[in-house]
């Protein structure tokens, strides 16, 4: 996924693809693909995780995942997260829970 190295409130990204092959212990395939579309720089945020506090950008889009066992499993997922320029992601949402940067080591 594409970060330009200068945002700005309010600024459309680029959509995004994933594909990829997976093999469970089991030894169960499964094709995961994912589409991320509609992105879009909300915010410019001061935000805080157990890691520390940060001038991140607030970033939101659609995603919608396919995982395929010989049927099809959709899911479709609204998402924000908070980039921070020059370092990465340090939390991302939705309504099935947030995931936040802890540490750094």
């Amino acid at each position: 996924m594409e970060y330009p190295s200068s945002l700005s409130v309010g600024q459309a990204l680029s959509d995004a693809s994933f594909n990829m092959d997976m093999k469970a212990e089991s030894g169960l395939m499964a094709n995961v693909s994912i589409d991320i579309t509609n992105r879009k720089v909300e915010a410019k945020e001061k935000i805080t995780t157990p890691a520390g506090s940060w001038d991140a950008y607030k970033i939101t889009y659609d995603s919608k995942m396919v995982m395929n066992m010989g049927f099809a499993i959709p899911m479709k997922m609204q998402m924000t997260e908070w980039f921070v320029p020059d370092f990465g992601i340090v939390k991302s949402s939705s309504k099935w829970g947030t995931q936040e940067l802890v540490s750094i080591e």
